[in-house]
């Protein structure tokens, strides 16, 4: 497993390795590899106590807009607005072709 780790120089004290969510680890230490490796040894304490990464499937959103997919199906109007939107987009392309 791999988990991303921020390691960064904390002014002239030395550096600081942190391993954000869901970890929350932060150590300091004197240098970059020393940090490192006491964020590894806390992270492997961690798991070898029963923590564990579990990947999770949550069901997607339901789109807002499906309950009113289909309510224009009987409308006589229906025809007429498609077809005036196609006449409508016809003209848009013909100005764009002539500019």
């Amino acid at each position: 497993m791999q988990v991303a780790t921020l390691v960064e120089p904390i002014g002239t004290r030395g550096f600081r390795a942190k391993a954000g969510s869901p970890f929350e680890i932060t150590v300091e230490a004197e240098s970059r590899q020393e940090a490192v490796r006491q964020l590894h040894e806390c992270l492997r304490q961690r798991i070898a106590g029963g923590a564990e990464l579990v990947p999770l499937e949550m069901e997607a959103a339901q789109n807002v807009w499906a309950e009113f997919a289909g309510d224009l199906k009987d409308d006589p109007l229906l025809d007429d607005w498609k077809r005036a939107m196609a006449d409508y987009r016809a003209q848009v392309d013909r100005d764009q072709a002539e500019s």
